[in-house]
């Protein structure tokens, strides 16, 4: 299991290589491989409605699941290029204030299959799922499918 110690210098890392993270709102990071779950601000993020920008939240959710794969990896000692290759986001009500993020396998999807997948050299895939949710609802789903390079 990643140390909360590994998790924020992961983060801080993450918005050194890729600057608009720190722009994103992440107020903390959580992981295991059961799932990501981030608490973000909606500051950061706001539209011209007062109501979180689509645009932003689809970052936040595409990253999200980039992480949870990469986090995956780190885990397992093993260090891979990880790429999204297909997402859909479905908006299902505003967002209106802080709001907490979700992000895990989809059914039939596991953390020990995608290593498998790696450690054999065969094609290494997954089909992740986030939720945004706001005030005890859900705002967003997103679907996401990650594949991981070969070095």
């Amino acid at each position: 299991m990643l140390s909360q110690e590994f998790l924020d210098a992961f983060l801080a890392d993450t918005c050194r290589k890729i600057p608009l993270v720190q722009h994103l709102g992440i107020q903390s990071l959580d992981f295991n491989e059961q799932a990501l779950q981030m608490k973000l601000a909606l500051a950061p993020l706001i539209n011209d409605k007062g109501t979180g920008f689509g645009g932003g939240m689809n970052a936040l959710v595409t990253l999200a699941g980039w992480m949870w794969v990469t986090l995956t990896l780190e885990e397992a000692g093993l260090v891979r290029p990880v790429v999204v290759k297909s997402n859909q986001s479905d908006f299902l009500a505003p967002i209106t204030q802080d709001f907490e993020l979700i992000c895990r396998p989809q059914t039939g999807y596991t953390a020990s299959k995608l290593i498998e997948q790696v450690k054999a050299g065969t094609k290494a895939g997954i089909s992740l799922r986030a939720d945004l949710q706001c005030a005890q609802k859900t705002a967003l789903t997103y679907q996401g499918d990650y594949r991981v390079l070969a070095t």
